[in-house]
């Protein structure tokens, strides 16, 4: 296994926006029929909070704002009833809870069915990423043959002159060949082992000539390194991610992931009609929606 490094640049950043129903707009073009009547079962899958500061409880899916009380906003909730543990504090009462309901997109609303407190609940671990070389391991294995240049600057010099490709996709490291990659390390053992350029295989994705970059990235570095295909630019998908907001009312946030050619969005509800919508006007599998309410 070899541990994730991204470098700056490589993937693009979340994006917070605000949340609500999202329904697809563009320039001079009718937002699409917002979804009619109460959808079939959804939930939250996992706690979220709910508050309530005298204007009616909220299911807050977007951020929460860590003040006291917290500041949130969302869906409003019908058919509610504090239970389980909650704090109140100015006259504001919230709690985390794992809401199911049904949902009522044109009126924002969601009738709870079923809730359960948040208090106790074990949140799954989170899988740390891990990628390793688009390129096959060559004869003998990762090692580096010229030291010439495998500087911690030279491996800057590389990273900088890869991002100035017109065709440049994203970058990584691999750490396999590195051998504290083998060993079960604390975070700060893993920051003092880490980032050695002489056992990082530098990964560098262009959409273009892959032998023409990696030409051009030799008169830099002189290390480990894999050039690889990409399927799309990581300034394309930035550009994309920037016109979403306008594309899709809103958006909850989103994030280009140039590796796997992506765009992500998540919206608080979608009953597919965005997903396909965005598929018919930028191409199948270029933008992947999910939907903060899941359904049952």
């Amino acid at each position: 296994m070899s541990r994730l490094l991204t470098f700056a640049g490589g993937v693009a950043g979340l994006v917070l926006l605000c949340s609500a129903c999202a329904q697809l707009t563009g320039p001079g073009q009718p937002a699409l029929p917002p979804p009619t009547g109460s959808t079939g079962l959804v939930t939250t899958r996992h706690p979220v909070t709910v508050i309530d500061d005298g204007s009616g409880p909220e299911l807050c899916l977007g951020g929460v704002a860590e003040s006291l009380p917290p500041q949130c906003s969302g869906p409003k909730v019908a058919g509610w009833t504090w239970a389980g543990k909650f704090e109140e504090s100015d006259g504001v009462r919230w709690g985390d809870y794992i809401v199911t309901g049904r949902y009522d997109p044109e009126a924002d609303v969601l009738t709870a069915t079923e809730v359960r407190s948040g208090e106790g609940y074990v949140w799954p671990d989170s899988e740390e990423e891990t990628w390793t070389s688009a390129c096959p391991e060559p004869a003998g294995g990762w090692r580096v043959t010229d030291t010439s240049k495998v500087s911690e600057e030279d491996l800057d010099a590389a990273l900088n002159l890869a991002a100035s490709f017109p065709d440049y996709s994203t970058a990584w490291a691999d750490q396999s060949p590195n051998p504290a990659s083998r060993r079960s390390l604390s975070p700060g053992e893993q920051e003092r082992w880490f980032n050695d350029p002489l056992y990082t295989v530098l990964n560098i994705a262009v959409t273009g000539d892959v032998a023409a970059a990696e030409a051009k990235l030799r008169t830099v570095w002189s290390g480990m390194l894999c050039v690889s295909r990409g399927q799309r630019t990581e300034a394309e998908l930035m550009a994309l991610q920037e016109r979403l907001p306008s594309e899709v009312e809103g958006l909850a946030n989103s994030s280009a992931d140039p590796r796997a050619g992506v765009v992500k969005v998540q919206v608080l509800y979608d009953d597919g009609a965005i997903q396909r919508a965005l598929d018919e006007k930028f191409g199948a599998g270029l933008i992947v929606v999910t939907s903060m309410l899941e359904p049952v």
